[in-house]
């Protein structure tokens, strides 16, 4: 499992749904080729059924226009002066029979053999024209002998043939049927379990493409998220392993280098802080030593302004005593020349 990593998801996912694509497409033409053959088994089917439908119908006829002429001679034999309305319905009959051969020729006749089908319409067309025809003519003409001989004779002779014909034809047609139903069963069973077993493929590859996503797209980007929550927190010493080379692997290697960016720029951070933090504090020092030596320079200043009072009032006592001294000698001037 370890090269789907390597593979990208659009990669990966293309590739699934090819397969997926290439499965039913299988499926699809199986299923269409089946669905051709069974319409066509069941258009070949509904023309077997028609053709034995219509020899039915010819040999029912056969018996029907046989049945009607040997009732209507033995009534003309009774009474022959009965007209020739009692042949209507063995004509009628006889009408159905050719109509039925007419209509046998003109279908088609699909798995059959060209030999049994020719050899089906022969007897078929001899039955008609070389028996039950002179066989009806005969009855409808009054020719007993003539009826008698058909009807004993010629008549059974090409009802066998055509009999046999029609049994062959019959047993073909039975065949056919058989192996259409059974091709269209098998079809049928085998288009079910191709879908089936389709369905089935397409729930395993759904389930193995969840896991890959899974594998390959929702855990990575899990584990991406979480670190990015871990980031976020401010722990920058825990980098993530790389995965693969897929879409959520080639964003790992990236992330790290980004981690790692902001590792360099926080201890860039703190260095500038560091020096700062010591230009700060030099300075603030500086300050301290500057205010010390104001102080310093203040309270001097203080003293040099209490000695210059001091030395005002020294200066202004000494004048005092000069000015009392000066006022003294002139005094003792005055008694002096006084005296």
């Amino acid at each position: 499992m370890q090269f789907l990593k390597n593979i990208t998801i659009r990669a990966a996912l293309l590739t699934i749904l090819g397969i997926f694509c290439v499965m039913w497409a299988g499926v699809s033409l199986y299923t269409v080729t089946s669905l051709d053959t069974l319409t066509q088994n069941t258009k070949n089917s509904t023309e077997l059924v028609n053709n034995m439908a219509l020899i039915n119908k010819g040999n029912d006829q056969y018996f029907r226009t046989v049945t009607r002429l040997s009732r209507a001679v033995a009534q003309l034999q009774a009474d022959p002066s009965k007209g020739p309305e009692i042949f209507d319905t063995a004509k009628q009959s006889l009408s159905g029979l050719t109509q039925a051969l007419a209509s046998f020729k003109a279908a088609p006749h699909p798995g059959l053999e060209d030999s049994s089908v020719q050899e089906l319409i022969t007897s078929w067309e001899n039955l008609i024209t070389q028996g039950v025809t002179p066989l009806f003519d005969a009855a409808r003409s009054k020719n007993t002998e003539s009826y008698n001989q058909l009807a004993n004779s010629t008549v059974p002779a090409l009802s066998r043939s055509f009999g046999s014909s029609m049994e062959k034809v019959s047993g073909q047609i039975a065949v056919d049927f058989d192996a259409a139903q059974r091709q269209s069963t098998h079809l049928t069973s085998f288009s079910k379990v191709i879908l089936l077993t389709a369905f089935g493929i397409g729930l395993v590859i759904l389930l193995l493409t969840d896991r890959y996503l899974v594998m390959a797209l929702v855990k990575p980007l899990d584990k991406i998220r979480g670190h990015f929550a871990v980031i976020a927190s401010g722990d920058l010493t825990f980098y993530l392993e790389e995965f693969g080379k897929n879409c959520a692997g080639k964003l790992i290697p990236l992330l790290n280098e980004m981690q790692l960016s902001l590792v360099n720029t926080v201890q860039t951070i703190r260095n500038c802080t560091n020096h700062i933090y010591q230009g700060a504090s030099e300075i603030s020092a500086g300050n301290n030593d500057l205010s010390s030596r104001t102080e310093e320079q203040a309270s001097a200043l203080e003293e040099t302004a209490a000695s210059m009072e001091e030395l005002t009032a020294t200066v202004k006592h000494n004048a005092d005593n000069a000015h009392h001294a000066s006022q003294l000698v002139m005094e003792a001037s005055t008694t002096a020349q006084k005296g």
